[in-house]
């Protein structure tokens, strides 16, 4: 793992080909990924994209965690497309709502996203123009 093997021309030229190549994002299907924040503005779009990419169980830390009408929503979307989804009530400040989120995975932790933040406008006219 992590090693690279080239294999130079015999022929003596110094040039090597190369081949173009996309990278495919992909996620493990039975493991599960843990998301700090992402159930706000960022999340609502990561999320399906994990998803759409394999994504099978995603588990939320989120001082809010489940508790807003939008947070339904997004939920529904997800366990609409075989997602299973956890909520855990914490800040990742305070070690025992992580080790309870982690402890909450109901597969192999695969993954953690640091999705949570906040905005803070001290004019807010410059969000207007």
């Amino acid at each position: 793992m992590g090693k690279l093997v080239l294999r130079m021309p015999s022929d003596g030229s110094a040039s090597l080909g190369c081949m173009a190549m996309r990278a495919v994002p992909s996620f493990l299907p039975d493991h599960s990924y843990l998301l700090v924040g992402g159930l706000g503005g960022i999340g609502r779009l990561i999320s399906p994209w994990m998803v759409k990419h394999g994504a099978r169980s995603l588990v939320y830390l989120s001082r809010t965690a489940g508790e807003l009408p939008e947070h339904g929503a997004l939920i529904r979307e997800l366990e609409a497309q075989d997602c299973e989804v956890t909520c855990v009530k914490g800040t990742v400040t305070n070690l025992a709502d992580v080790e309870k989120a982690v402890s909450s995975c109901p597969k192999p932790l695969a993954g953690i996203i640091q999705m949570a933040g906040i905005l803070k406008v001290k004019n807010p006219l410059l969000l207007v123009q």
